[in-house]
């Protein structure tokens, strides 16, 4: 899980300097893809619905 971290925080630094190599979107796919595998989870994510009203009175 080490290199998660590692991962996660090269890419942070990366963004947050701008470089023009690297998008937010790459950054997550790539972290998700190693969280994905260390964890043992598929690589891709299932798509969810947004939720739409009407909503409880509850809430």
């Amino acid at each position: 899980m080490a290199a998660v971290l590692s991962l996660s925080d090269g890419y942070g630094i990366r963004l947050m300097l701008r470089d023009p190599t690297v998008t937010l979107d790459t950054a997550l796919t790539a972290i998700r893809r190693h969280v994905s595998a260390a964890l043992g989870l598929p690589e891709t994510l299932p798509e969810v619905q947004p939720v739409t009203g009407p909503w409880p009175a509850d809430r």
